[in-house]
């Protein structure tokens, strides 16, 4: 049995109209995927922007707030007194000092 050239050219037309329907999907899905894409890109932006400006604010705290835990530092340096040490007995030194 042996098919008409009629027949195959409707196959064929067929088959085309599907391709084109198939086609026309993946289009979409890439236009939507491009919003998205977009849309992510203007988001990391933002948040580029933001962590620049929590950078710089926390820059300018953070100078003060080092600036205030070096003289607290220091003010606990000079005001933690040890017990001299003469010599004798190592280990009732440390004991002394620890507390």
């Amino acid at each position: 049995m042996t098919r008409s050239n009629t027949d195959r050219i409707t196959e064929i037309e067929a088959e085309q109209a599907l391709m084109n329907e198939k086609l026309d999907a993946h289009e979409r899905k890439l236009d939507a995927q491009a919003i998205q894409l977009s849309e992510i890109t203007a988001s990391l932006a933002t948040l580029a922007r933001a962590m620049t400006l929590l950078e710089e604010e926390s820059a300018s705290v953070g100078d003060a707030a080092s600036a205030h835990t070096v003289d607290r530092g220091l003010r606990s340096i000079t005001t933690t007194l040890l017990p001299s040490f003469d010599g004798e007995d190592p280990i009732e030194w440390v004991a002394r000092a620890e507390q």
